[in-house]
């Protein structure tokens, strides 16, 4: 079977009496039993990781250079800050998105390396209600998770059947009304809120924002939200899109 070698033939008292696949013998005046006996193959594991993690292997006590197929291993990446964790790669092919990956030891062996690529500029949209529309990011081909510094990100909400927009915010603070917003994005991550509401609904959460009545080109600077890495400081202008 794959991952196994043949190891020999042996009689009732354990004794190899051939290490031949096959193995010829005159019968004996009586019956005789034979074990063909397999083991697994050993093989070699390691693991590495670009700029901006760790990369760590547990070979379930076996040494890297010594361990049996099938033997269950655990690949665990570290991901240093300012960086994001594009995955688990055997070569060029990407294996698991996982920050700690197991899997069972193959033919060949194994040697993946963990990647990592830089932070630049994130866009997460939460849509309230979620009933409420949807909205499309154009961050100019992008990964919306991943863009590159001073790329204009281009927002845009669509309400559903009796919704209308009520507003772009970032921690209850409104950058803006229009459907329509656009800002340059830095090395930050923007937790937005395309926030809805029934048609001719007049929100009261929109009265305590601030922000309301700006005109059409202003520079929103010194907007801080905190989140689980950080304060973030947005400066960004706003023009209809």
């Amino acid at each position: 079977a794959a991952g196994y070698a043949f190891d020999g033939w042996y009689n009732e008292a354990g004794v190899k009496v051939s290490a031949n696949a096959e193995y010829t013998f005159k019968m004996p005046e009586e019956a005789t039993v034979l074990t063909a006996k397999f083991a697994a193959k050993t093989y070699s594991a390691a693991v590495s990781a670009t700029t901006g993690g760790l990369a760590s292997l547990d070979t379930g006590g076996f040494p890297a250079d010594g361990i049996p197929y099938g033997t269950s291993l655990t690949a665990t990446a570290t991901v240093g800050e300012g960086y994001w964790f594009d995955g688990w790669f055997d070569g060029e092919t990407l294996v698991s998105g996982e920050l700690v990956y197991t899997f069972a030891m193959s033919d060949g062996g194994a040697n993946l390396t963990a990647r990592f690529s830089e932070k630049q500029a994130a866009v997460l949209v939460t849509v309230s209600p979620a009933e409420g529309g949807t909205v499309t990011i154009d961050a100019g081909g992008a990964d919306v998770r991943n863009i590159p510094a001073g790329t204009t990100v281009q927002l845009r909400a669509t309400p559903a059947a009796g919704q209308e927009f009520a507003g772009w915010f970032i921690d209850g603070t409104v950058l803006g009304k229009d459907a329509g917003y656009a800002f340059v994005a830095e090395k930050f991550t923007y937790p937005l809120e395309a926030r809805f509401q029934k048609f001719g609904t007049n929100d009261s959460r929109e009265n305590a924002d601030t922000g309301n009545n700006l005109p059409l080109a202003f520079v929103l600077t010194a907007l801080s939200a905190l989140l689980a890495g950080g304060v973030l400081f947005l400066a960004a202008k706003r023009r209809r899109v």
